[in-house]
């Protein structure tokens, strides 16, 4: 199903986004 894999790899991509971005305001 092409449309659930799309979802994961958006639902990744906010996942590691927002990690780094926790990452970056800790310091």
């Amino acid at each position: 199903i092409p449309k659930e894999e799309e979802h994961t790899e958006r639902t990744f991509y906010m996942w590691k986004k927002r990690k780094q971005l926790k990452k970056d305001k800790r310091g």
